[in-house]
Formats: C-alpha cells, structure tokens, sequence
C-alpha cells in the first residue's frame, strides 16, 4: 500500500514503503490547468544534489553548477537525476513535470536530493502586475499543486510509493518552495528515506539555490545560459 506522507516525518523508501526498484525512483509534479483568465500557470521544477552539510555537490562553482538540476540543465554529470524539462501550462494528461534519480549513479557523497519548485513570470507579466499595483500570483491560486513518488522500472513509473502530496496552505503565499527530499539515512547509507518539506521560500529560486552554494553568475556561464561577456 502507498504511502501516506506527512510533513517532517520522515519514511524508509524501502522499509515503509516497500520499493522494488534498487534505488531508481520517479517523482511526479502536477498541478491543475489554470481556468481563470490570464496566462497559463508555468512552474519549474528544480533538483538539488546535496553533500552531508546540505550544500550542492562539487569543488567548484562550474561543478556545482551541473548538480542544479533544471530547465537550463536537465540531467547531472552521472546522469543519477533527470529531469523531464520545462511544462508551461500544466495541461499534461498526466504528471506535468517528472524527475527519476538512480541512487546507482550518483556518487557516494551525494547524500541528498532536494526538490522544488517555482512559479514563473514572464517579465511583461512582471510589469503587467506592477502597473496594475497588484502583486504577483502565488502557489495559493494554483489548483492541486502536488507530487508523488512511485518505484522506476525500465525507465518508467512503476510500485507507487507514496500517495499524491497536496501542498495545499503550508506554500499558498509563496511563489517558491521546497517540496520534499529523498536522502541516505545517517545510521544506514543504504536505506533512502523521503521526507515532505513543504515550505514556502520567499527570497525566490535564485536565492534558495545561492542558499546552497550555487554561484549563479558561474552557474549560468557554464551552462551556456549567459555568454562569458555578459
């Protein structure tokens, strides 16, 4: 039977929840249409492969930047996370944005991996809501925001693991949060352990990923997201 997750109580993926999959898992992302006027609800999924101290992995801005997993960089260097890419409308029959980690990949001081998830705007949106002295939309007017987590066999979903995680009032106000991580327990490297955060993170994006030791000028220059003599 899937899980039921709760907020900061942590479950064994493989003692709870009875994954099959040796390590490889699927993570879903969904959210409903948007059915009001207006553009279409854009949210990103981002991935953060994380040390023990809870900093991305690498020795170097241009290394760690690889291990920020997003639109602008859809797998890491072992490819032990992958990313669908970029929904815009959340129109998808199924999940809108997915992720699979391969735990068989990812090299041993990867400890953790964070997921979250942020609200986009085009810049005229941006200005739009600024001449209009309104403030920008949050998760709380994004219908049925959630994920789940299900075994991946042969590239595809299989056991589900755990039921949908709606997030519901906990990030209603906020245009960024963190969603859930999936991490080696301490007193057991072998047991992968998933843990709901669900927590709204008001600095945005870039801040959370600074917050982990993300340069975001060296982040984008290696990625090629911004040329060298910008």
């Amino acid at each position: 039977m899937a899980l039921t997750l709760i907020k900061d109580q942590p479950k064994s993926l493989i003692k709870d929840a009875k994954s099959q999959s040796n390590g490889r898992f699927y993570v879903g992302l969904k959210w409903d249409e948007r059915s009001t006027d207006g553009s279409p609800w854009d949210l990103d999924g981002h991935a953060f492969i994380l040390n023990k101290a809870r900093k991305v992995l690498g020795n170097t801005p241009q290394e760690k930047a690889h291990n920020w997993i997003f639109w602008g960089n859809k797998q890491d260097p072992t490819g032990g996370v992958l990313y669908s890419g970029d929904n815009r409308t959340g129109a998808a029959a199924g999940d809108d944005e997915w992720l699979k980690l391969d735990w068989n990949l990812l090299p041993a001081d990867a400890n953790e991996v964070m997921i979250a998830a942020n609200m986009y705007f085009k810049p005229e949106e941006q200005q739009a809501f600024k001449a209009k002295g309104q403030e920008l939309p949050t998760f709380g007017s994004v219908s049925n925001t959630m994920f789940h987590l299900s075994d991946l066999v042969d590239d595809t979903p299989g056991l589900s693991l755990t039921e949908p995680f709606f997030l519901g009032e906990d990030v209603s106000d906020f245009r960024c949060a963190i969603f859930v991580s999936v991490y080696r327990n301490p007193a057991n490297p072998s047991d992968l352990k998933v843990k709901v955060i669900n927590a709204g993170y008001a600095e945005g994006i870039d801040a959370l990923a600074s917050a982990h030791d993300i340069d975001l000028e060296a982040a984008a220059k290696e990625l090629g997201l911004i040329t060298s003599n910008n």
